[in-house]
This record gives C-alpha cells, sequence and structure tokens, in this order.
C-alpha cells in the first residue's frame, strides 16, 4: 500500500514538472496592438513562455503586467512610438531575447523595471529618442551580441545610473546626439567591447574605459566639442583596432597614443581631421608615430590652453607657417579668477610664426590672456588668409598684430570693449562684419581703403564706425541694421562705387547720411525713426525701397536713374512729395507707393512709360496722379484703393 502511494507521488510530480516546463510556441511572432491582447495573452496562450518568433508592442500599449509568464523571445522585442509605458512591469521571469530589443521613442518612460532577469540579448539593444533618466531595471544584463546604440534624447541615463552586471557588448558602444553625456561609468565593468563610438555629445570630456576590457573593433569620436583627452585608450590591457575615425573634436589635442599609433603603423585605413593642434590628419599622425619629425602639422592649429602653446612649440620649433586656422579658445579659463593655472597667458611660443592661411580666431578668451595681448607676443606674424574673428572678447587692442600686413577681413561679434583698431596696418579688407558688440566706436584706420566683400554691422551700440570714414569702395553689400545709438554715417560719403546692395534698416538714433553716388544693386532704407531726408544718390542698379521712416519729409534731388527693377514707397508718415526721380522710366517689377499718408504729389515720376505691377493704395491725402501722365503700359496689374 506504501508502495502505491509513493508511485502515485512520483507519477504526480513527474506530472506536473513536465505540465510547467518552458513550452514553445508563436513561430511567427506576436504583435500586441490593444491592451486587452496584453491582459489575456495568459488565457489565450496559458502554456506559452517561449515565443519562437518576434514581439512587437504597439504604441497604445499602456503596461505589461499580463505577461508574467514569458521568459524567451527569439526573435526581437520591439517597441516603437509608445507614449503610455512608464516600465516593463510584467516581464519580470523574461531572460532572453535572441534577437534585437528595440525601445525608440517612448516619452513616457521612467525607468527599465521589469526587465530585472533579463541576461542576454543575442542582437542589436538599440535605445533611441527616449526620455528616461535610468537604466535601473537592467541588473542582470550581462551579454549583448551585437551593438548597443543610444541614439538622441537627454542622455541624462548616463549620468543616474549604470548596467551592474554587463559584461560583453560584442558589436561595441555606439552613443549620439545627447547632451548630457559627460561619463561613460554604465560600461566601465565591461570586459569585452567590439568597439566605441561617440558622436555630438557636447558634454563629454574624457573617455573613460575600464583597464581589464577586451576592446576589438571601431574607435570613433566626432564632433564631441568638449572632448579633450583619449588617453585612457592607451590603458586598456588587450586592444585591437579594427576601424579609426577621430573628427570635428576641437579640445582634443593630441592623438598619438599607442594603440592609436599600432593601428596607423600597421597600415590601418583612419579618419583623422579637425580636431586639436596635434590631430589634424592621418598623414601627419602617422609621421608623428613613427618619429619623422614634422617642419609644421597640416590642418588648423587650435590653442586650449597654456599647455598647447607650450607643446607645440616644443615639437614644432621652427614651424613658420599655420596651413589652416589658428584659433584660440580659452575654454578652461570658464571660472576665472580661480584656475589660472591653465588659462593662456604667453603667446610667446608662437614667436616664429610669419603666415596664417586660414582663419586667426579668438573665442572666449580669459582677462589673464588679454592683458598679455597688449605686447607684440606674435611679433613676426605678417599675413592672415581669412578673417581675424573675435567672438565674445574682451580684447582692447590689436598691438599684438602689429606687424601684420595682410588680413582677409574682420568678424568681430559680441565683444564688450572699444578694439583699437589703429594698430592695424591694411590697406584693404575681405569683408567686414560687426555683429552684437557693445562698445561705442572705432578709432579711424587711415590706411584702409577698400573692401572686397561685404560690410555687415548688425545689432552694435555704435555711436559712430569712423574706422572705416578712409574706404572708398566696397565690392559686395553694405548692411546696416538695428544699431540703437548710431547718430551718423560719414564714411557713406567717401564711397565712389557700391558693388552690390545698401541696406540701412532699424537705426533707431540715426539722423542723416549721405548715400554714395553709384549702388548696382538694391537700396533700401526701411525703419530708420529719425530720417528725415535722402540725397546724394545717383544711379541705382536694381531696387529701390524706402519704407516705414516716420520723420521723413524729402526724397532725392536731381538723381539719373532710370530704370529700376522694383520701387517700393510704403508707410513714410510724413512723406509729403516723391521728388528727384524725373529721369525714371522704367520698373520691371513692383511700382508700389503705398500707406504713405502725408503724401500729396508724385509729379516728378512724370518720365515712366511702363510698369510690370502697379499699386497705389492708401495714401488718404494723395491729390492726383498727374505724375503718371507719360504711363502708356501696365503688364500685370493696376491697383488703385483708398487714396481719398
Amino acid at each position: 500500500m506504501m508502495r502505491a502511494s509513493f508511485l502515485l507521488t512520483c507519477l504526480f510530480l513527474t506530472s506536473y514538472i513536465f505540465s510547467t516546463q518552458a513550452q514553445s510556441c508563436l513561430l511567427e511572432g506576436i504583435t500586441f496592438e490593444r491592451q486587452g491582447q496584453v491582459d489575456s495573452f495568459a488565457i489565450n496562450y496559458p502554456e506559452c513562455t517561449h515565443i519562437e518568433g518576434s514581439v512587437v508592442i504597439d504604441f497604445r500599449i499602456e503596461n505589461l503586467r499580463g505577461l508574467p509568464q514569458l521568459s524567451y523571445v527569439g526573435g526581437n522585442f520591439e517597441s516603437y512610438n509608445n507614449q503610455y509605458l512608464e516600465n516593463f512591469s510584467g516581464l519580470e521571469n523574461l531572460e532572453e531575447i535572441a534577437g534585437d530589443l528595440n525601445i525608440v521613442n517612448a516619452d513616457n518612460l521612467e525607468n527599465f523595471e521589469g526587465f530585472g532577469s533579463l541576461k542576454r540579448v543575442g542582437g542589436v539593444f538599440k535605445m533611441w529618442d527616449n526620455e528616461g533618466e535610468t537604466f535601473d531595471g537592467f541588473d542582470n544584463l550581462s551579454y549583448v551580441g551585437g551593438s548597443m546604440r543610444f541614439l538622441y534624447g537627454e542622455g541624462n541615463v548616463f549620468v543616474n545610473s549604470t548596467f551592474p552586471k554587463l559584461d560583453t557588448v560584442f558589436g561595441g558602444v555606439s552613443i549620439g546626439i545627447m547632451p548630457n553625456v559627460s561619463k561613460l561609468d554604465a560600461f566601465f565593468k565591461l570586459k569585452y567591447l567590439g568597439g566605441i563610438g561617440i558622436s555630438d555629445c557636447p558634454s563629454i570630456t574624457r573617455l573613460e574605459l575600464g583597464s581589464a576590457v577586451e576592446f576589438n573593433g571601431y574607435f570613433t569620436m566626432r564632433q564631441n566639442t568638449s572632448l579633450n583627452d583619449i588617453s585612457r585608450i592607451e590603458n586598456i590591457e588587450n586592444i585591437q583596432l579594427t576601424s579609426l575615425s577621430i573628427q570635428f573634436n576641437p579640445l582634443l589635442s593630441i592623438c598619438d597614443y599607442e594603440p592609436i599609433c599600432d593601428y596607423l603603423l600597421e597600415g590601418g585605413s583612419a579618419t583623422i581631421k579637425s580636431n586639436g593642434n596635434l590631430c589634424n590628419s592621418a598623414e601627419e599622425m602617422f609621421q608623428i608615430c613613427n618619429g619623422t619629425p614634422l617642419a609644421c602639422p597640416t590642418g588648423d592649429l587650435i590653442i586650449n590652453s597654456q599647455d598647447d602653446i607650450d607643446e607645440y612649440y616644443a615639437r614644432f620649433p621652427n614651424c613658420t607657417e599655420i596651413d589652416g586656422d589658428l584659433v584660440f579658445f580659452d575654454i578652461k579659463c570658464d571660472n576665472y579668477p580661480f584656475n589660472l593655472g591653465d588659462c593662456i597667458n604667453d603667446l610667446t611660443g608662437l614667436r616664429n610664426i610669419e603666415r596664417v592661411n586660414g582663419d586667426l580666431k579668438f573665442d572666449y578668451i580669459s582677462y589673464n590672456f588679454l592683458f598679455n595681448l597688449r605686447k607684440p607676443d606674435l611679433p613676426n606674424l605678417e599675413y592672415v588668409g581669412g578673417l581675424f574673428r573675435f567672438d565674445d572678447v574682451g580684447v582692447d587692442t590689436f598691438r599684438f598684430l602689429d606687424k601684420v600686413k595682410h588680413v582677409g577681413g574682420l568678424h568681430i561679434t559680441r565683444t564688450g570693449v572699444n578694439l583699437g583698431w589703429d594698430s592695424l596696418k591694411v590697406e584693404e579688407l575681405s569683408a567686414c562684419i560687426l555683429h552684437q558688440n557693445s562698445w561705442d566706436s572705432i578709432p579711424h584706420v587711415e590706411t584702409l581703403k577698400r573692401i572686397n566683400g561685404k560690410v555687415e554691422i548688425h545689432n552694435n551700440r555704435f555711436l559712430n564706425i569712423s574706422a572705416l570714414d578712409s574706404v572708398d569702395h566696397v565690392q559686395e553689400d553694405i548692411s546696416i541694421r538695428d544699431c540703437e545709438n548710431l547718430l551718423t554715417l560719414p564714411f557713406l560719403s567717401n564711397l565712389n562705387v557700391v558693388f552690390g546692395s545698401l541696406v540701412v534698416v532699424d537705426n533707431d538714433t540715426l539722423s542723416y547720411f549721405s548715400i554714395p553716388d553709384n549702388i548696382t544693386s538694391s537700396l533700401a532704407i526701411i525703419g530708420n525713426a529719425k530720417i528725415e531726408s535722402l540725397d546724394n544718390v545717383t544711379s541705382i542698379g536694381g531696387s529701390l525701397y524706402v519704407s516705414n521712416n516716420p520723420l521723413l519729409i524729402s526724397f532725392f534731388e536731381n538723381t539719373k536713374i532710370t530704370q529700376l527693377k522694383d520701387f517700393e514707397v510704403v508707410n513714410n508718415a510724413k512723406l509729403e512729395a516723391i521728388s528727384g526721380m524725373d529721369s525714371l522710366k522704367y520698373v520691371s517689377n513692383d511700382f508700389e507707393i503705398v500707406g504713405n499718408t502725408t503724401l500729396k504729389s508724385i509729379s516728378s515720376l512724370s518720365s515712366i512709360d511702363s510698369l510690370f505691377r502697379c499699386n497705389i493704395e492708401g495714401n488718404v491725402s494723395l491729390e492726383s496722379l498727374n505724375g503718371l501722365e507719360e504711363l502708356k503700359r501696365v503688364n500685370r496689374r493696376f491697383i488703385l484703393a483708398g487714396n481719398d
């Protein structure tokens, strides 16, 4: 009797074990399109623990709490564009995904709770454009057979959390376009890594990987504006690079570390460009790694600290020419005056430089640097092929450039100190661009005669721009816009020809300027609150726009303009007569006289015989159209309305 009971017990246990073993199902996978499908899964598939195909979570699914029996997915696990899931609770027994794990654009995601039992992802682990703040939930993930790809989103997950048991990422880790990624602690315990790629992550300053990792794969650093140190690559015990790309990391000045040199010297193909001063081309890096001395490096020279200058001189003591741009970007001095040890304070390491073939640019420079610029620290520099570019710099003198005889142009923005241009002895510039500067005036530069490109003077607080008073030739457009304190523009009266357009817009205090005789393109006088009269133009090669000048009373006198592309006189509240246009015969595009409420006469337009489109509207004081008695043809449209 006891034996019979024992046999029955064994039979029961055996039956129970087999009934609870994993059951494969859904060879073609399943897409959960409605919450009801999730909630009823255990009823519809009571023994299904291993889904052989892929699992797709539709964007309408609110939770996964109906899937606790699931332990294996043979295909992919995918969730795209879901706006409801806060976590993945319900997947607590899921141990393996044989394919890819893709979670993309989950705006409401708080964490990854529910993946606590997940140990393996056989394919790609892709997390794109999610707003989660932590990786919490991946507590037991140890293996990823493909790559781990993190793209878009803020990147706070890399600041707040890690993968505590992650051992192997066979396909490598790629992180891109995540502004808050500042460290890589999440991968510090890896023992095998198939590559690393970091792109468009402006907060990351240094590469940090564990020294025990076996590294076999790609190495890509691209467009990381604060990255300045990849030396940790040299501490990895077992490393083999299969591809190399280092581009557009302006603060990264040194790249000749042993793994990189080994790769290059073994003939590996690489893309290296637009980084700091000693990391600018694969050819240059090969020579540095090979111990072949270089007279000068190629590409840009980007200076971020005093150490960069000292290092440059130590390596290239005989270099006299910068092939590209020379850029001073003193980012380490952001906390002035507390960290002056790193600040640029002496340019004498560049004393042999005679030519800069690109731009000479100063960007966010410390005051410690500026005080030293009052002596000629670039005593042999004579030629700058591109622009002098000053951005957010308090420099108040050009004395340190007093030997320069040629410069492409000036581009000065957001500077708060009056620049002493009088030490700049050049006869011509390719361009003059002045934006958002808060100083009052620019001392006269007697030698400057010609600007071969454009002149842009926008959003400045200048009272005058006398530095340009000797200029007699501008090859392209002149644009003077939103200068709230500008009183006069005497330099315009000294110009013989403007080979482009003259645009004077929204200068609230400007009360007078004399227009150059000849303008080959358009003339636009718009929104200047105190301009009362316009004069001294002989010819305009393109269009004429005069609008929203509330005090303008008189027009040109005795011009010789015969043809215009557009003629627009609009909303000049005190204009009484359009005069000085007696020679105008033809307007090829728009002819508009609109909203000039005090305009009485257009008699000086009596020579016009042909128009394309004509609109005379809202001039409530206009007494007659006697000025258009010679008009014989309007090709497209004639509007006459609201002229009381």
